[in-house]
């Protein structure tokens, strides 16, 4: 991420400028660590937004952001002061110092170009989920994506993970950003499949072991068949004071009553050693919530469509010790041609540009698959 900015510093403010395409959003969060002037690393949160000046929250001091321009010109300039404002105010439950919590992307069943219905709507969706999912992620700057199964279709032949996954995942690692994940019900393409996912940078499987995430505990359970549920064999580490989030493909039956599952939320609460400050759940596709036992309950809702026709929504967890707070997403998809360009082992990047320019293309976003060919 340190790409996006540079930073020039004297005896009086923090200069930040943001290079062309970084951010023309009224509404992104970027953040950035500054170097002040005793050589101590600081965080200085910039909210970039349209008034006059903004207030941002630094090691325990508020600082006055000033010379704000948000225009279609670039670069954009934040200059924030060194002295305090001087201001008692109540601190934005929006704005938070860095370490107080963690910014969690929730989503499930994104099934790669699977989609059960005739709609092409649904079939935009199966073709641009992941890679929206990625944009989200991006603009809001999380800390970690969750994504709780059916990354990819059911049974659809392939050894490893498609390009298109593949690029996704990518594509998170370069922001830094950490992927988790589940399997579901659909992600039984072969072990071939599961390893390239597991070994992939920058991703983690959950499971009942303890993962940290920026302070908070990540527990995961894959898809089980009913009669796994039946006598859930549930043992979860115990993640001692951080607060944890708690992940499962399955279908609950208290949450959404559903023909195909017994499970309810209640039952698993039960056997757990600790209480978790929310449940993220995958395998349907609706993005119901309710409240178990004081425990919030969420859904990701597929990505592919959903089951009422609503538009599609992710779940952004921002969670520290005093709870859960879930704001809801609205994944945008736009229309996307797919092109497929297959290269020999040890092309060049002029036959490449080459290959790419010789391509007809819309106006429409399009998406370029580079494919390697296997050894001969």
């Amino acid at each position: 991420m340190d790409t996006n900015y540079t930073i020039t510093d004297d005896a009086d403010t923090v200069q930040v400028v943001v290079r062309e395409g970084s951010n023309r959003s009224g509404d992104l969060v970027q953040r950035l660590t500054v170097e002040d002037t005793v050589g101590t690393d600081a965080k200085l949160t910039v909210f970039a937004a349209s008034e006059a000046s903004e207030l941002s929250f630094d090691q325990g001091e508020w600082y006055e952001l000033q010379d704000i321009d948000i225009s279609e010109s670039d670069p954009l300039t934040l200059v924030a002061n060194k002295q305090t404002t001087g201001r008692s105010i109540e601190r934005p439950s929006s704005i938070r110092s860095e370490g107080s919590h963690s910014t969690i992307l929730h989503v499930g069943d994104t099934h790669r170009d699977y989609h059960p219905t005739d709609s092409e709507r649904d079939a935009e969706y199966a073709r641009d989920a992941l890679r929206r999912v990625v944009d989200v992620a991006t603009q809001r700057d999380v800390d970690a994506v969750i994504h709780t199964g059916n990354i990819e279709p059911p049974n659809d032949g392939h050894d490893g993970l498609a390009p298109r996954t593949v690029a996704s995942l990518h594509s998170l690692a370069s922001q830094e950003i950490e992927f988790y994940y589940l399997h579901g019900q659909h992600d039984q393409t072969g072990d071939a499949w599961q390893e390239a996912l597991k070994d992939h940078e920058a991703s983690t499987h959950l499971s009942s072991n303890q993962t940290v995430a920026g302070g908070v505990s990540l527990f995961g359970v894959d898809y089980q068949t009913d009669e796994w549920w039946d006598d859930p064999a549930l043992s979860f580490d115990d993640p001692g004071d951080t607060p944890s989030l708690v992940c499962f493909h399955r279908l609950v039956n208290d949450v959404v009553p559903h023909q195909f599952s017994t499970t309810a939320v209640g039952d698993i609460l039960e056997v757990l050693p600790f209480k978790p400050v929310a449940v993220a759940l995958g395998s349907d596709g609706v993005t119901t919530q309710a409240n178990i036992e004081g425990t919030p309950v969420y859904y990701a809702g597929a990505k592919d469509r959903d089951e009422n026709g609503a538009d599609l929504t992710l779940n952004l967890f921002s969670i520290s010790d005093a709870g859960a707070d879930v704001e809801r997403l609205s994944l945008k998809t736009s229309s996307t041609a797919t092109y497929t360009v297959r290269l020999a082992r040890g092309t060049t990047e002029e036959e490449l540009n080459k290959e790419i320019g010789s391509l007809t293309l819309p106006t429409e976003n399009v998406v370029v698959e580079l494919v390697t060919a296997p050894n001969q």
